[in-house]
């Protein structure tokens, strides 16, 4: 799946904040590739560094890290009051009941932070720059919004490079500037991209996924959320493969042993069928071959034999 840009982020939020409001927290758990958020009725996928969205997949859950466990004890049956995209950014916030909130950047590396009235309770990764800090403690800071978000656009020559550095994703450039050529004003056709963004579809263009029709684009779905989710099986695929080559040398290693039991049950029903000669041998100390036992050789008190093929 491509990387999502802050157009997406959008999307994916005014998305979220219809499926999630009033919903009631239940616990974070993690997962093979991030971890995994439970509300009632509905799980969302965050995977770092740039994805999050709600999955009708059953994703497997992994033993909880330091994270999920503080996440689920100071969360754990609160509300979502609210869920937003903070300075048109890739950051996405989830509020809660109580003046408590998870927020994800989904940008570098990704991170994921749990805040407390705009104080930083826990963060994934500590990070430091020189206008902000993320570390326990410290009073939370978002990224500067780019401008884009505060309607200013960078002056360039050449417009698809312009809107690109104003904070236009790449891949939204040439949709943008047909929108731009309507209007005739950058503002006023931002206004209309995120009236667009503000009821987002789901569709795949070229085999990827977008929350607006890009043109061309070769199937729908009801949301940009379900859009997304077609890719969880291809993003947890690399989990599966490996346990199924785990499952196939198991049962390799099941077979072998099989084979294993099979030899020593052999043994031991040649022993219980010579058993008198056996104990004749023992007790006259000469050893010699018994059925398909064949006496191998005698060091001290140990006898060796081995089956005859």
């Amino acid at each position: 799946m491509r990387e999502l840009t802050s157009f997406d982020h959008y999307a994916v939020a005014v998305e979220l904040n219809r499926l999630l409001s009033g919903k009631r927290f239940s616990k974070m758990s993690l997962t093979e590739k991030g971890y995994k958020l439970r509300f009632r009725g509905l799980d969302v996928l965050y995977i770092p560094p740039d994805k999050l969205y709600s999955t009708q997949y059953s994703v497997p859950s992994k033993d909880p890290d330091n994270f999920s466990m503080v996440v689920r004890k100071y969360l754990g049956g609160r509300r979502v009051v609210e869920v937003k995209q903070i300075n048109r950014d890739r950051v996405i916030e989830i509020n809660f009941e109580g003046g408590w909130s998870l927020i994800f950047e989904l940008f570098g590396k990704g991170n994921a932070l749990l805040i407390e009235n705009g104080t930083i309770v826990y963060v994934l990764r500590e990070e430091e720059w020189r206008h902000r800090i993320l570390r326990r403690g410290e009073t939370y800071v978002p990224p500067p919004p780019p401008p884009i978000a505060e309607n200013k656009f960078v002056d360039d020559e050449n417009e698809e490079r312009r809107l690109v550095r104003s904070g236009v994703p790449k891949v939204y450039v040439g949709i943008f500037m047909k929108i731009l050529e309507e209007v005739g004003d950058p503002v006023e056709a931002l206004n209309v991209m995120y009236k667009m963004l503000s009821e987002p579809s789901g569709y795949t263009c070229s085999g990827e996924p977008f929350p607006i029709d890009l043109g061309g684009c070769e199937k729908r779905y009801d949301t940009f959320n379900m859009a997304l989710d077609i890719y969880t099986p291809v993003i947890f695929a690399k989990e599966n493969n490996t346990l199924n080559k785990k499952l196939e040398h198991m049962k390799k290693s099941l077979q072998e042993l099989e084979k294993e039991i099979y030899s020593l049950e052999a043994v031991i029903n040649e022993i219980y069928e010579n058993w008198s000669e056996f104990e004749e041998m023992w007790h006259s100390k000469k050893f010699r071959s018994v059925g398909k036992l064949e006496f191998e050789s005698i060091k001290g008190k140990n006898v060796t034999f081995k089956l005859k093929k």
